[in-house]
């Protein structure tokens, strides 16, 4: 299941079923709209040393305009705005989490592709 985790006790590369998973996003798409979902785990060896590792990669489908459509109507809310916006509203509008929506903000703004800055969970334009 998991590929590539080594205990690095034992050296011990088999593992049965993670003891507990997690999913990790990333923050931002990549140029077709799609964000990758790592699948996380936590497996514990024969020697008692808990490894961590990626169980598997999933890269999201854009179809129905998923997640491009989120990039560009966030990047168009953020470019016209003229009033400070209410990052908090915005990502239940767009269906983003909180602390992702704050990471693409900051990123946009980093590479100049929107003027303003995050203060607290709002977005103030320049």
């Amino acid at each position: 299941m998991a590929k590539k985790l080594k205990c690095k006790n034992c050296g011990n590369t088999e593992f049965g079923q993670p003891v507990k998973t997690w999913q990790m996003y990333s923050p931002l798409p990549d140029s077709q709209g799609n964000i990758t979902i790592t699948i996380m785990g936590s497996f514990e060896c024969t020697c008692g040393k808990k490894v961590r590792g990626a169980v598997k990669k999933i890269k999201t489908d854009q179809t129905a305009g998923g997640t491009y459509a989120k990039k560009e109507k966030l990047f168009e809310t953020l470019s016209n705005a003229t009033d400070t916006i209410n990052l908090k509203e915005l990502s239940s509008t767009l269906d983003i989490e909180i602390s992702t929506l704050k990471k693409v903000v900051e990123v946009y703004i980093k590479k100049g592709k929107v003027k303003g800055q995050v203060s607290a969970d709002s977005f103030i334009p320049k």
